[in-house]
């Protein structure tokens, strides 16, 4: 199985006394290139994938003066992988969950997801 993806992540800041908001957002872009396999039963799905990113992007650096901080730019190259785990109540109805991470040397991250699978597809 093969996937080329594409994913945009902005930081959400929010403070109930508006602390948060004088600092610069993290925003990152990965380009990506996964190989990996996708195993299916009746009712449940396994896919394992792993393969070579590209990262761009800005990251909050090191405190100036006061509340500003340096913007730090991201260009590096990632190593990005994903498990997820599908289970299937009817070809059209399923709930499973998503782990992703990629791992470089710029700024390494991981997450989780729940899905929820409705439809024809």
């Amino acid at each position: 199985m093969f996937t080329i993806k594409y994913s945009k992540s902005d930081e959400f800041q929010f403070g109930v006394d508006a602390t948060n908001f004088d600092k610069p957002a993290i925003n990152l872009k990965e380009y990506s290139l996964l190989y990996g396999v996708y195993i299916s039963d009746r009712s449940l799905a396994l896919s394992l994938s792993g393969g070579v990113s590209y990262l761009s992007g800005i990251n909050r650096g090191e405190r100036i003066q006061g509340k500003h901080y340096k913007n730090r730019k991201i260009d590096a190259i990632g190593f990005p992988i994903e498990l997820e785990v599908m289970i299937e109540f009817s070809k059209h109805v399923g709930i499973g969950v998503l782990y992703f991470g990629n791992v470089n040397n710029s700024k390494s991250y991981n997450g989780g997801m729940v899905r929820i699978k409705a439809g024809l597809f």
